[in-house]
């Protein structure tokens, strides 16, 4: 079994016809090689023919919140207090997603390449037929304009688009392997698309980059995600890179991104719950390495049935929160949007990779303001200035809310430069083998030729005295 999995074979029940949930299946967290080679970097390429199968999205406007106020994610986070301090200038910020479409108020927008169509170098990765990377870009890099009060959260930030994949595209020919269904070959193929993503991010400069793309895989059917993990740690520990994520939102387009439990008093060693996950959110579940963020509503309020953003997928990688609901971005124009489409008609915007992003685009803002700060202090400084919830450090928000303000004020003791890794693989080189002890030979063949010797000897007497 592959390191990065091992533990997630578990034994679990299939849910009963009636929706009588399965009982939960332990993990432990991923890791990796204790020396993994340097992944590889070629140019970005689809892995196999992808046909567009849907129209794309279009954004649109809603009522509430008010396009042309303040968005309350800005207010909440106090974004313009922020930039008094930093905005961002001089980071590069990778956006790993459905693409971004280029607009006006995106001016440092460049092509890092496109997983799903074949593009030339300085197109890969600026079409956005999904309407998701876009907004994403513009709440961490979006610029200010006299029609409305929206910002984004590093607007003098640059912004890397990689398409990594798009739900409005299908494989025209589905691989096929044994053993796995089709949903799982998809998914270990898109997570290899990922990896290669992050290792081109890495190279091409990206100090932060922004994953807002889930795959939610049940702990009873992992998937191989080797070439994932050892392109994360490589970006994180060997090129210094800030690596944010979503946490996933419940139920989002997939039955496998569940709800996972919180803390287990039964399990007191166990504080995070690893053994009761019963589905993996990745790249999150990387928490050695990976920023992984959860929503909040507009209250700063955390995910249960009573607010809006019970959406937000809990688990044991869960670092930080950050808004995810009611957000207001801007479309393919450079106009500030609140919807997209919905079953039903237009819905507000909502998810964790909008609440990925306002992370992503504060660690932008510190590592501008402290380019000497590693990528391991910059995520420390991030956890040590959040709001914390009334439990403390929990599954669900985290450290806490960000706050940009404290996180580029506050000041805060050094921590260590170097990210820990107490999940990866520890090198066992075994001794060489001590040189046999040849004495008991030589003496065997000692004896040996003093016995030949006097048999000779002994045959020789014989001879004489027969003759």
């Amino acid at each position: 079994m592959n390191p990065l999995v091992r533990g997630c074979v578990a034994v679990a029940v299939a849910a009963l016809a009636l929706g009588t949930a399965a009982p939960a299946a332990g993990i432990e967290p991923p890791s990796v090689p204790a020396e993994p080679e340097v992944p590889p970097n070629p140019p970005p390429m689809p892995d196999q023919a992808w046909v567009q199968r849907e129209a794309c999205v279009l954004p649109g406007v809603l009522p509430a919140p008010p396009v042309a106020d303040l968005p309350p994610a800005q207010a909440m986070l106090d974004v313009g207090r922020a930039h008094q301090f930093s905005t961002g200038r001089g980071v590069k910020v990778a956006v790993i997603d459905t693409g971004v479409a280029p607009n006006p108020r995106l001016p440092r927008l460049v092509a890092g390449g496109d997983y799903v169509e074949s593009a030339p170098a300085d197109a890969g990765g600026l079409t956005d037929c999904d309407m998701h990377g876009t907004l994403v870009a513009s709440v961490i890099g979006g610029t200010p304009s006299p029609e409305d009060q929206f910002v984004g959260v590093a607007p003098d930030s640059e912004i890397i688009s990689i398409r990594q994949s798009s739900t409005r595209y299908r494989p025209e020919r589905p691989a096929q392997v044994e053993g796995q269904t089709p949903a799982q070959v998809e998914t270990a193929g898109r997570l290899d698309a990922l990896a290669a993503a992050v290792v081109r991010a890495a190279e091409m400069g990206a100090k932060v980059i922004n994953m807002s793309v889930v795959a939610c895989i049940p702990v009873a059917h992992p998937v191989n995600q080797d070439r994932l993990g050892v392109a994360l740690r490589y970006a994180a520990v060997v090129k210094d890179v800030v690596l944010v994520a979503a946490a996933g939102n419940i139920g989002a387009g997939s039955e496998n991104c569940q709800a996972n439990p919180g803390f287990d008093p039964l399990s007191p060693d166990d504080h995070r719950n690893w053994g009761h996950v019963v589905s993996v959110s990745t790249p999150s579940w990387f928490s050695d390495y990976v920023i992984s963020v959860g929503a909040v509503d507009q209250n700063g309020a955390a995910p249960q049935d009573a607010n809006a953003s019970k959406f937000s997928m809990p688990g044991p990688w869960v670092d930080l929160a950050a808004p995810g609901s009611d957000v207001v971005a801007l479309g393919p124009d450079g106009r500030a949007i609140n919807a997209l489409p919905g079953r039903d008609g237009l819905v507000n915007i909502f998810g964790t990779s909008f609440s990925s992003a306002y992370v992503a685009g504060t660690a932008a803002l510190v590592r501008s303001k402290f380019p000497e700060l590693s990528a391991a202090q910059v995520r420390q400084r991030l956890t040590a200035t959040a709001h914390a919830g009334p439990r403390g450090l929990d599954n669900v928000v985290g450290h806490g809310l960000v706050d940009p303000v404290a996180a580029l004020t506050y000041d805060l003791v050094p921590t260590e430069r170097q990210m820990r890794e107490p999940h990866r693989e520890e090198l066992v080189i075994a001794p060489p083998p001590p040189a046999p002890d040849r004495r008991p030979l030589w003496a065997g063949l000692g004896i040996a030729a003093v016995i030949a010797a006097a048999a000779a000897a002994g045959v020789r007497l014989v001879s004489r005295r027969s003759s």
